[in-house]
């Protein structure tokens, strides 16, 4: 009888953790960057909902009735 679950492992290879380097880490910072300037920057965590609802009120006018 076969040793079907053995087939499976090799204890010759072991795969390093720092074997994979994704390519473009510099390209993907620049472009991140440019993203940034054009847009104003980056959010914060820190934005309070009541400054977002303010915000949008001041864009909508909160509080007046349309057409006065």
């Amino acid at each position: 009888m076969r040793d079907k679950e053995g087939a499976n492992f090799c204890d010759w290879f072991r795969p390093r953790p720092e074997a994979h380097r994704p390519r473009g880490g510099e390209k993907t910072q620049a472009a991140k960057a440019r993203l940034d300037d054009l847009f104003g920057g980056t959010q914060t965590a820190n934005t309070k909902p009541e400054s977002a609802r303010d915000k949008l009120g001041d864009l909508f006018g909160a509080g007046k009735k349309p057409g006065k």
